[in-house]
C-alpha cells in the first residue's frame, strides 16, 4: 500500500478520536519524572485533547514515553498520529519514536483492547508497511504482525 493511501486509511479509522481521561503526551513525560499533580495538570493543559491530528512531529521526538506511562485511552489516541509520523520520517528520522511504536505494538494486549476492527485492520497494514522497512525494526514490527494478524483472527 502506497504511503499516501496508508495515511488516509488512518485518518479514516481514527477520525473522532479524542483523548478521553487518558495522560496527555506531555503528562506522560511528568508521570516518568516522578512530578507533581499540579505539574501534570500544567503539561495537560498545554495538550491538545480532542484532535491527534494536532499533534506535531517535534512533540512526538520530544516525548516519547506515550506508551511506557500512558493507558488505553491515551494508547488510542496517540497511535495514529504516531502511525502518521512514522510513514512519513522513518526513512531520516533519528527520533526512537517509530521504533517504540513498533515496539509498542509488538505487546499486542490488552493495553490496545479500545481499538474497533477499522482500526486494528489499520494497525495490521501499518505494520506490513513498515516490516519492508530498512532503517526501522522490521524483526519487530513482522513479530507484531504477525501476532496482529493473529488477534484479528
Amino acid at each position: 500500500m502506497p504511503a499516501q493511501a496508508l495515511i488516509e486509511m488512518i485518518e479514516a479509522a481514527f477520525c473522532g478520536v479524542t483523548l478521553g481521561n487518558g495522560p496527555s503526551i506531555r503528562e506522560t513525560s511528568v508521570i516518568d519524572h516522578y512530578g507533581t499533580d499540579t505539574e501534570r495538570q500544567q503539561a495537560r493543559a498545554l495538550d491538545t485533547t480532542s484532535r491527534w491530528q494536532d499533534v506535531t512531529s517535534e512533540l512526538i521526538e520530544s516525548h516519547i514515553g506515550i506508551f511506557s506511562f500512558g493507558n488505553r485511552e491515551s494508547h488510542r489516541f496517540y497511535l495514529p498520529a504516531l502511525m502518521t509520523y512514522a510513514i512519513r520520517n522513518w526513512r531520516h528520522s533519528e527520533s526512537l519514536a517509530v521504533d517504540f511504536t513498533i515496539y509498542a505494538l509488538d505487546r499486542c494486549d490488552g493495553g490496545w483492547s479500545l481499538l474497533n476492527e477499522a482500526q486494528v485492520s489499520t494497525v495490521i497494514a501499518f505494520l506490513d508497511y513498515m516490516s519492508t522497512g530498512t532503517k526501522c525494526d522490521t524483526v519487530a514490527a513482522q513479530s507484531a504482525l504477525a501476532k496482529w494478524r493473529l488477534r484479528k483472527g
